[in-house]
């Protein structure tokens, strides 16, 4: 099933929800939402990766809403947009404290046939070392795993991509870290998102306005 749920900023309670069907598609949802929206009067959609397409931001912007959502990190031109400006991320200008943690933001401006739109590029340092003790935790386990010859079967992708396996009649069998697989991992955009706004002009109220999350749509 799905939840379509309307929250308040200011006191986190809810204005409104409804069940709908699970096999309602995104757009019936987003429409029912926006429909409700426009009768409480809210001007503004926060959401979560789950509702952004293209199709739904044309939605919100030609129905005159305003709109701030994490966009998902498979989408290609938010790769592209990080690839371009991370080297330039890391600047004291871009500074930003968010729950006791430091974490850097930058803001590109876009034009759009349908709408102004600011992007606001993130990294978090803590997140990045956190992930990375936590991924390496993971390589020793199974490199362990490999050494006792005891493998699982749902971690044969992991042993192919970060392991290399030589048998020789000499020194028998041999498990060694595939080092540029790990490298690549460590280089990875897994510590960057972004968030596309029409309200939010800069890094700092972007991440304000997800915080604070005015409307929220789940699934269940």
């Amino acid at each position: 099933m799905n939840l379509a749920l309307l929250t308040s900023c200011g006191s986190g309670l809810p204005l409104w929800y409804q069940i709908l069907p699970g096999s309602m598609s995104d757009k019936v949802v987003l429409n029912h939402v926006l429909s409700t929206m426009k009768r409480m009067d809210i001007p503004k959609f926060v959401d979560d990766r789950g509702f952004y397409s293209e199709h739904n931001l044309g939605i919100l912007s030609s129905g005159g809403y305003k709109f701030t959502i994490l966009v998902p990190s498979h989408i290609a031109w938010q790769k592209e947009l990080i690839a371009e400006h991370r080297d330039s991320l890391m600047r004291p200008d871009h500074l930003l404290e968010e729950n006791g943690s430091l974490i850097y933001g930058k803001t590109v401006y876009r034009k759009t046939d349908h709408s102004r739109r600011w992007h606001h590029i993130y990294f978090a340092p803590a997140r990045k070392d956190k992930v990375i003790a936590s991924f390496m935790q993971k390589l020793r386990g199974l490199k362990d795993e490999l050494d006792g010859e005891k493998p699982v079967e749902s971690h044969k992708s992991l042993y192919d991509k970060y392991f290399i396996i030589k048998e020789t009649t000499e020194r028998g069998r041999k498990v060694i870290y595939n080092d540029e697989a790990i490298q690549e991992f460590i280089n990875s955009d897994n510590y960057y998102w972004v968030l596309l706004s029409t309200s939010a002009k800069t890094a700092r109220e972007g991440l304000e306005e997800y915080k604070d999350v005015h409307t929220t749509t789940t699934s269940a």
